[in-house]
């Protein structure tokens, strides 16, 4: 219930006392500051991560590698080429396969346009599922679709970068760029938050028209898998299937694994989130010691006050104030000095992480850090809870004060 005369009574303790109120209420502000500035950074930290990951946490992807081992007469040393093949019986026999698709990659290719020409730093041949194993999104026209495999359409899907340094303000849909002097109909656009799409030119065609055209064969550099609803250990197993199935087919050993490189991002993704987990977890545990040290602060300030004011609480008892009522006193100064610069840090905290957001550029190692709604109400309840522990120990005292004892204090 709002007493009036409780906080006029309050108000006149810390104007009678502004310095030492200032300086305890530091201690508070500070540490919930430098709590919301941490937990913040860690954000940032965590979004970066995501960002490299860029919605391939559930890939594993397969190249072709070297034998390490002799196997069944063959010889060490031996170069093992990935094929569609091996697509085809992946895509068959592995467990939560969501998508697949097979990449062959040709580099460093001269692409025209009337006058223009720009060096593609890559164009894959590849299958309509690389819009999911890539977490593409289409800004223009069509993916890729069956029809375009099966009829070797001589189709082409560039990224934003590579359409705005072709076409500029032209629309590029239904036009024809030229591949080594081949034409090929732009039928769509693509991007994603990574910056190797956003900063280079990058293109995507039929993989029938690499094989017929560029004379690929069956030979793919990359096969990429995008499994669903599969944990870290689940990975690994699937992992193992793809030796065992592979092994027999190349005539490699099942436990050389440079003979054929798996890329397990959901295994690596899963380690660089628990080591992400474990920094956040010492980053609020560094926090909550800081604010820990303000609560003492606090804590021994509000003894001092009522150590100052023991003939005044024995006043209030004699005249029949009870303890409820002093113990109610006491914790309400703390708690107010602790909300009031605690709060006051939290907010200094968001904007500091907003101009900080601002003013430093995007880069891969930190990015958006911010503190989320959840957090925030997590620091005002350690705020509340550091008001009470701040003004129990010496409110429990004040109410412990025998009058007749205040009374004779000097």
């Amino acid at each position: 219930m709002f007493q009036l005369d409780l906080w006029l009574e309050i108000f006149n303790t810390f104007r009678k006392n502004k310095l030492r109120t200032i300086l305890t209420g530091f201690s508070v502000f500070w540490g919930i500051f430098i709590l919301i500035i941490l937990l913040g950074s860690g954000e940032g930290l965590k979004h970066a991560v995501e960002s490299g990951y860029s919605g391939a946490k559930n890939r594993i992807s397969l190249s072709g590698g070297r034998t390490s081992k002799a196997y069944a007469g063959y010889k060490v040393g031996r170069s093992i080429n990935i094929t569609l093949t091996d697509f085809q019986l992946l895509k068959s026999k592995i467990r939560k396969l969501a998508h697949i698709c097979p990449l062959y990659n040709m580099w460093s290719n001269g692409v025209t346009y009337k006058k223009e020409l720009v060096n593609f730093n890559q164009i894959s041949g590849t299958v309509p599922d690389i819009i999911y194993t890539m977490n593409f999104e289409m800004t223009m026209g069509r993916n890729l679709n069956d029809n375009d495999i099966k009829n070797s359409n001589k189709c082409i899907i560039i990224n934003e970068y590579a359409r705005k340094l072709l076409f500029k303000d032209e629309d590029c849909l239904g036009k024809f760029l030229k591949i080594s002097n081949i034409p090929f109909q732009v039928i769509g656009v693509y991007n994603n938050d990574t910056r190797w799409v956003k900063s280079n030119p990058l293109g995507i065609v039929p993989i029938s028209v690499v094989q017929k055209i560029f004379n690929a064969g069956i030979n793919v550099h990359f096969i990429d898998l995008d499994l669903k609803d599969v944990s870290s250990a689940e990975s690994f197993s699937i992992v193992q299937d793809m030796r065992k199935l592979l092994s027999p087919v190349h005539q490699v050993d099942p436990t050389d694994e440079s003979a054929m490189y798996i890329t397990n991002v959901i295994e690596e993704y899963a380690k660089s989130m628990m080591l992400i987990y474990i920094i956040k977890l010492f980053v609020l545990l560094i926090g909550i010691g800081t604010i820990i040290a303000g609560v003492v602060g606090v804590s021994n300030i509000m003894i001092i006050s009522v150590k100052e004011r023991t003939k005044e609480i024995g006043i209030r008892k004699a005249i029949g104030a009870k303890p409820i009522n002093i113990i109610g006193h006491i914790l309400t100064e703390s708690l107010v000095i602790t909300i009031f610069f605690g709060y006051t840090g939290l907010v200094a905290g968001v904007i500091i992480l907003q101009t900080i957001i601002k003013l430093i550029p995007r880069n891969d190692m930190f990015i958006n850090p911010q503190v989320q709604i959840g957090t925030a109400m997590f620091a005002l309840l350690i705020l509340v809870l550091a008001g009470l522990i701040a003004g129990y120990i010496p409110a429990r005292r004040a109410a412990m004060i025998r009058p007749i004892v205040a009374l004779r204090d000097e």
